[in-house]
């Protein structure tokens, strides 16, 4: 009888016991935490959000769905490619996440200078360039000369490009003539451009945009254009010269362009 009772009460223990056990909880969704877009080249960190918090999980699996573009390890770090947008995936015990990863070629900016007057701001402004979709540049000043060797135009009339930030914001409704001389060693055409550079997609407000015939002799060229008041407040106003594939065949001489005597002045 004594063994019976002891029985009972280990069985009664156990089934208490059982009781207090809390329940195993699955993981009920995910979600990618992180930035969206990043530069060639550069890495961003993505971490997984798991719902609810504390719960315990098997494997994570991070992938991306174009590996040419971009890269994701294992710990979600992400490596910029080339230029464009892929998705990258999370899928943990069953659930999976998205996000779409933006990457885009840097705009480098160099410490070389060339004098040109912007604005009645007479003074030597720093080159920037601008090198994607397989277009590469080498931008050299001397003196009031921009000298610019492209090493490939790459696919696109902007993947090859120079240009200035300009002192302050164009006025709204207002003529502003651009004025330079220029030269090549093989004969092709570029483009002038005149616009607002932006973060994010579009990336360019344009205000004038001109192709231009560059000559293996020197020539003067005198552009005029009248500013937009989509662009009045622009912080970031820019003239663009563009070096790359401006014919849209692929037949642009990647060769060296020089311009000299810039400027960018209110009538």
């Amino acid at each position: 009888m004594k063994k019976v009772r002891a029985l009972l009460l280990i069985l009664v223990l156990s089934m208490f016991t059982a009781c207090l056990k809390p329940e195993t909880t699955k993981v009920e969704g995910v979600s990618i935490s992180g930035d969206s877009s990043l530069n060639i080249g550069e890495t961003i960190q993505l971490s997984a959000v798991i719902e609810p918090i504390g719960v315990e999980y098997d494997r994570v699996v991070w992938k991306s769905l174009d590996t040419s573009i971009a890269t994701v390890s294992d710990k979600g770090v992400v490596t910029g490619i080339k230029e464009g947008t892929t998705i990258i995936t999370l899928a943990i015990d069953g659930n999976v996440a998205t996000k779409e990863i933006t990457v885009t070629a840097a705009n480098v900016v160099d410490t070389t200078k060339v004098t040109a007057d912007f604005l009645g701001e007479s003074d030597a402004y720093i080159i920037g360039k601008y090198e994607g979709d397989g277009g590469s540049v080498t931008a050299t000043g001397n003196g009031d000369e921009l000298i610019a060797k492209i090493n490939a135009i790459g696919s696109n009339s902007y993947s090859t490009k120079v240009y200035f930030t300009l002192p302050s914001a164009l006025e709204n409704s207002t003529n502003y003539t651009i004025t330079f001389d220029i030269e090549a060693d093989e004969a092709r055409d570029i483009n002038v451009k005149v616009g607002e550079g932006l973060s994010s997609d579009p990336w360019w407000n344009e205000q004038h945009s001109e192709k231009i015939s560059v000559i293996t002799t020197k020539e003067t060229k005198t552009i005029a254009f009248t500013s937009t008041e989509t662009a009045a407040d622009a912080s970031n106003c820019q003239l663009v010269f563009e070096l790359g594939n401006v014919s849209g065949t692929g037949s642009d001489a990647a060769t060296t362009v020089r311009i000299s005597n810039i400027s960018l002045l209110k009538k």
